[in-house]
Parts: C-alpha cells; sequence; structure tokens
C-alpha cells in the first residue's frame, strides 16, 4: 500500500526490511520467468478485452432479437467480458493467453447460444482464428486466438435481463438460482475479485498485487 507515494507497509523497520528483502526476490522471479508484461504487450491485450466486449454485446443483442424479445428489452439488453487469472493480475508473460469470462443474461443459454452463434461470430473476425467448443470440460468454454493471442472464454448466465460491465460476481444478488456450469464458470473471477479484496491498495501495479498478497498470507 501507498501513502503519500511512498510504500506504506504498517510493520515494523525490522520487519519492513524482511518484505523488502521478499519483494526484490519475488521480482527478480517474476523477471526471470517473464512474468512482467511489456506496455506493448499490456496495450495489445486490452485491445483484444475491447474488441471482446463489444462483439459478446452484439451477439447478445442477435440472441434477443431470436428470443423475440420486445424491442425496449432488445436495446436495454447486454453481456459483458471480465478478465481474470493472470492477466488480471498484471503477472502475465508474452505467450500467456488471456482467460475471460463471459457473463449473459437469463435468456442466453450455454448449449443454444453461446456455442452456436457466439463461435459464428468470432469465425467472421479477420483477428480470429482456431475457433473451437470445448464442451465436455469442466469448466466448458470457446477457445480461440485473437491476434494472435489464446483466449479461454468460458460462459456464465445470470438470472437478469441485462449484465452491467462492472458486474459484481461476489453479490448475492447476481447469483441467485444460477447453475451448476455458471458456477464453476464463476469461480475464476471470484478467487481473483477475493484476492484483490485482500491487497490493501489495488492502485499499485501487478507485482505489487502478488508482492503484498503472498505477504499477507505467510
Amino acid at each position: 500500500m501507498r501513502r503519500g507515494g511512498e510504500r506504506y507497509t504498517g510493520l515494523p523497520p525490522y520487519m519492513s526490511e524482511i518484505e523488502e528483502e521478499r519483494s526484490v526476490s519475488l521480482r527478480q522471479l517474476m523477471v526471470n520467468e517473464g512474468l512482467i508484461p511489456s506496455p506493448e504487450d499490456d496495450k495489445k491485450r486490452r485491445s483484444v478485452i475491447h474488441m471482446l466486449q463489444r462483439i459478446v454485446v452484439r451477439w447478445i443483442k442477435i440472441v434477443a432479437w431470436k428470443r423475440r424479445l420486445p424491442q425496449h428489452h432488445i436495446n436495454a439488453t447486454n453481456a459483458t467480458i471480465i478478465p481474470y487469472g493472470s492477466y488480471s493480475l498484471g503477472v502475465h508473460g508474452s505467450e500467456s493467453d488471456i482467460d475471460a469470462l463471459c457473463i449473459g443474461p437469463f435468456f442466453a443459454t450455454i448449449t443454444e447460444d453461446f456455442f452456436i452463434d457466439l463461435p459464428d461470430l468470432l469465425k467472421s473476425r479477420a483477428e480470429v482464428s482456431e475457433v473451437h467448443c470445448v464442451k465436455d470440460a469442466k469448466v466448458p468454454l470457446i477457445r480461440f486466438k485473437f491476434d494472435g493471442i489464446l483466449v479461454d472464454l468460458p460462459y456464465a448466465q445470470l438470472r437478469v435481463l441485462s449484465i452491467p460491465n462492472n458486474v459484481d460476481v461476489l453479490n448475492p444478488f447476481f447469483l441467485r438460482d444460477i447453475d451448476e456450469t455458471s458456477w464453476r464458470s464463476l469461480s475464476g473471477v471470484r478467487a481473483n475479485q477475493c484476492i484483490l479484496q485482500i491487497v490493501p491498495s489495488v492502485e499499485d501495479d501487478g507485482f505489487e498485487i502478488i508482492d503484498e498478497f503472498f505477504f499477507s498470507i505467510v
């Protein structure tokens, strides 16, 4: 955590020295393993997430139209993309994949809509290749490459008409009556958000998030 631009640990001086030594060792390990992304790589991945968000919004409007929902419901409905795993913690390498959860409303099913209409939309994009539906996995997902980056995209269906872009997956309101597949799909995002709640400040960079998380559980 930071106060006044300086790192604040809330620990006695000798403990702060121990933490600093651990931080140096952890940072060196991450550098050696290529786990600190470059600005260029980070920008490219942010662009992928942004374009995926636009695609799933288009997808959910198509599904709503096919379900013959009233026009005002079609206009109002939304789906969203939430990245999780190493990417969302900022500790990924240039060859790492992106784990991103697609969350949709009650009328968009995984079998009839997610695994049929969404792959067709993805395949229509020049940036997308190698689209595969992994239906038999414990967490079913669509796997593809977007601009050369491997993406694993599971799906969760919530019992609401529209999914806020900043949906709180820890809020019991959104978790009521969801199916088992959706619950498993949500587990990665929920775990990430629990980690970020443990960290005193989420304004730190990815290294400090991991650093403070590990220090908090030692």
